[in-house]
């Protein structure tokens, strides 16, 4: 028995008569670059900042922000992945995801808006994994 493999999005947009069916864009994953840019414009900040090593509570609720929707918008990432991406130990990745998580869950306002409007900046097709 001979299995045909299915057709990858890109065949598929070719194969199909445009206006006939209408098919579902299915969008990228959201560079980690990109989530930091985000966190960095809405917490007025710059993205190396991010990066960095400082301690300022606006800078740390950023990169917090930004860790915590990169997990929830690239859950293929590793622990250890993310940490290389943010220039972080695993270890520390997942303080910020539990502190991101506190934050929300005690409904502190300024961060809760924070991690909100940088979630408003990519689509919401993908799953988000609760840490």
């Amino acid at each position: 028995m001979r299995f045909i493999s299915p057709l990858t999005p890109e065949e598929f947009r070719r194969v199909v008569v445009p206006g006939v069916i209408s098919v579902p864009v299915v969008k990228k994953r959201p560079p980690i670059d990109d989530i930091v840019q985000s966190a960095a414009r809405h917490a007025r900040i710059l993205p190396s900042e991010i990066f960095g090593t400082k301690r300022h509570l606006n800078v740390v609720d950023a990169r917090h922000a930004a860790i915590r929707v990169a997990r929830a918008l690239r859950p293929e990432l590793s622990l250890n992945q993310l940490g290389r991406a943010f220039r972080r130990d695993h270890s520390t990745i997942i303080h910020a995801i539990r502190r991101a998580n506190g934050l929300i869950e005690a409904g502190e306002p300024q961060f809760t808006e924070l991690f909100e409007s940088i979630l408003q900046d990519f689509p919401r097709e993908f799953p988000r994994w609760q840490q």
